[in-house]
């Protein structure tokens, strides 16, 4: 039997990807703002830093233990080094 072919057209009246993106906007967007900006209430700025700057190790280890991703260090180096510059360049006083 042959694998069917999606189209622009059969993929926007699937119901699987209608579900998808209602799940994704609901859980990953709205429940994850509002959870972090609870979150964001009760604890120290330290504290809130440290969890909002961590956050790209985070899903780099998810994808890594959950997902079976495996990153080469050429995306070790580049990812971090991103991230560290990024900090870096935030932390600059401006004009």
């Amino acid at each position: 039997m042959p694998i069917p072919r999606f189209t622009p057209a059969r993929w926007l009246a699937s119901p699987l990807l209608w579900g998808a993106t209602v799940y994704l906007v609901v859980a990953c967007s709205i429940f994850a703002f509002w959870a972090q900006n609870h979150a964001v209430r009760h604890r120290s700025p330290t504290h809130v830093a440290l969890l909002m700057g961590s956050e790209p190790v985070f899903g780099a280890l998810f994808a890594l233990v959950w997902l079976g991703e495996r990153l080469t260090p050429q995306a070790w180096l580049w990812g971090g080094g991103l991230i560290v510059a990024v900090a870096l360049w935030a932390s600059l006083r401006r004009r």
